[in-house]
């Protein structure tokens, strides 16, 4: 009956603003990506981004220059999420991608029968990712991830274990000047053996993505740079013992405002599921290879809102 209490206590203790979830390790699933949170969560597609090393690992080979990413986010429960991560080329057509998260659910004040009287953490879940990417061809890349994660619920009970990304990325250049972009991704997320507290094992939130992305760059006629860039996202998720996600993103980045300013975004997005939204919007400015990214969520049914922001250094 203890365990039973911590269980349900911790349980309802979890934000509203929390992603919804009926499956073990729910952190695995969860955006860690501020671009990504701010486009529906749409990432599988996302080029020259180090969040791809979080949502698809073939789309890390896209990634220019060695990246470093922080993020944190906070919801109105008293829960709070940070992510960090690096991508870098590593030899050849390989590339290299190494994150690490935590989500903490706030306090939970105990008062149980056996006469126990404290105030514990909810949930504080943490996991690693290790991720390879490898460029086949200009129209090809292939990527998989090793994701260890440890969770712990009201101090008092822990679990730990592994999960798996795989992914591909398709690259179809439809025009000679590179204006014209098609992107087309499928990933699986999180493989792996079921979560077990006590004695009843969960599944892993499993989830398929497929994603496409069409990509406008309106440049220059006297210099052939790009002025301004439309991106437009369409993705469905199909996450283990939940219906059908279906979201939408949409960024428009404009280049080279002023000296040392290297360009600015406006990103929009939106997701559906069990005839509920989510919808987001999201800025970002980018000076000196240092990008600031904010992203604004209002979480379904009325569940408030979560701020997230994110500082990414290219070197």
């Amino acid at each position: 009956m203890r365990i039973l209490t911590l269980a349900l206590i911790a349980a309802t203790a979890l934000p509203l603003s929390a992603e919804p979830g009926r499956t073990g390790a729910a952190i695995l699933s969860r955006d860690t990506g501020i671009r990504a949170s701010a486009l529906g969560g749409s990432g599988a597609t996302l080029q020259n981004d180090v969040e791809s090393v979080s949502y698809n690992p073939a789309a890390m080979t896209s990634v220019l220059r060695p990246s470093l990413l922080t993020s944190y986010s906070a919801g109105f429960g008293h829960d709070n999420f940070g992510h960090i991560s690096l991508a870098s080329k590593l030899v050849g057509p390989a590339y290299l991608g190494l994150g690490f998260g935590y989500f903490d659910a706030g306090d939970i004040h105990l008062n149980l029968s056996d006469g126990t009287r404290e105030t514990r953490k909810a949930a504080q879940d943490y996991y690693g990712n290790i991720a390879l990417g490898f460029k086949t061809s200009p129209l090809l890349s292939f990527g998989g991830a090793i994701k260890p994660y440890a969770l712990n619920l009201a101090n008092q009970y822990s679990a730990s274990g592994m999960a798996y990304d795989s992914g591909a990325l398709l690259t179809l250049d439809l025009a000679t000047d590179h204006s014209h972009v098609f992107y087309a991704a499928t990933t699986l997320r999180n493989l792996g053996t079921g979560v077990r507290f006590i004695e009843e094992s969960d599944p892993l939130p499993m989830t398929s993505v497929t994603a496409g992305t069409w990509q406008f760059t309106k440049l220059s006629a006297a210099t052939g740079s790009a002025l301004w860039r439309l991106n437009t996202t369409l993705e469905t998720r199909q996450e283990r013992r939940q219906d059908l996600e279906k979201a939408f993103g949409l960024e428009i980045k404009t280049f080279n405002l002023s000296e040392g300013f290297d360009w600015a975004a406006l990103r929009l997005g939106a997701k559906y599921r069990d005839s509920f939204a989510t919808l987001s919007l999201g800025v970002a400015w980018c000076w000196n290879k240092t990008t600031l990214n904010y992203a604004l969520i209002r979480q379904p049914r009325d569940a408030g809102l979560d701020h997230r922001l994110s500082l990414e250094k290219r070197f």
